[in-house]
């Protein structure tokens, strides 16, 4: 299954915008998770991404929204 991701890309990416939140929302991510998230983002930054760093969405409030509305 994974050859269907080795194949040329269908398209330039150059250019392409990206959000990079290196913790979303504040929550923590497994160290390995950073590790593959750290070492993708030269890749796209070799295929002509532009990569804007972002705090993400803030979710102040999500949890008395959520309970609000269940």
């Amino acid at each position: 299954p994974g050859a269907a991701f080795a194949a040329p890309l269908a398209r330039d990416f150059s250019g392409a915008r990206l959000a990079w939140m290196p913790a979303f929302a504040g929550l923590p991510f497994h160290p390995e998770t950073r590790a593959v998230f750290a070492a993708a983002r030269p890749v796209f930054e070799a295929l002509g991404c532009r990569l804007t760093e972002t705090p993400g969405p803030d979710f102040t409030g999500a949890g008395q929204i959520f309970r609000t509305l269940r």
